[in-house]
């Protein structure tokens, strides 16, 4: 009750996306794949985090297509890490640890 809604970081990314058809046997899935760069900024103090991000999304099928775009990536990149956190989450991070 009475709680303010504060504005406490901006995600300022873009964003290039593109769909992969993929088979595994006789079943068919589509996964969309995201590729977000940019910054989240606190606006008070003006600190930022720069922010790579590959997200991949099932549009159509099961899991499985979501592990061989994994498994597809890490071959590319072997250096990639699973980022468990959301875009949310980093940001709030960033500024509990820059709060001041």
């Amino acid at each position: 009750k009475n709680k303010k809604l504060v504005h406490i970081f901006t995600a300022a990314i873009e964003r290039r996306l593109f769909d992969w058809k993929l088979k595994s046997g006789k079943k068919k899935g589509l996964v969309e794949i995201a590729f977000d760069v940019g910054k989240v900024i606190l606006p008070r103090n003006n600190r930022h985090q720069d922010f790579f991000e590959i997200e991949v999304e099932i549009k159509r099928g099961g899991e499985e297509f979501i592990e061989a775009v994994k498994d597809k990536i890490l071959k590319i990149a072997p250096s990639a890490k699973i980022q468990p956190l959301s875009k949310s989450e980093q940001g709030s991070r960033l500024y509990l640890k820059h709060k001041k």
